[in-house]
């Protein structure tokens, strides 16, 4: 088993741990990003600006659990050599 195969997601879930401290909490990013969403949606109300930030979050959630599940996959496919379905699966 070649760690070129396993070592990416477990990466991977380290950013994933280190995006999920509180410096990346809600309350954080909404701080970083609220200028640059003003810019993009100057007419926009600060309820719209919080929820265009929570769709964002979500959005970014569901990215990188994907790429997370793409690395299992790639890891079981192709470092334990498993047919297609139990790799996938197994990356589930």
């Amino acid at each position: 088993m070649s760690p070129r195969y396993w070592l990416p997601p477990v990466l991977w879930m380290g950013l994933i741990v280190w995006l999920s401290t509180d410096t990346f909490s809600a309350r954080h990013t909404s701080a970083a990003f609220a200028p640059l969403l003003h810019r993009l949606w100057p007419g926009a109300t600060p309820a719209e600006l919080r929820w265009i930030n929570l769709v964002i979050r979500k959005a970014a959630h569901v990215v990188v659990y994907a790429v997370l599940a793409a690395l299992w996959y790639r890891a079981f496919r192709r470092g334990a050599r498993l047919p297609v379905m139990q790799a996938a699966l197994a990356a589930l």
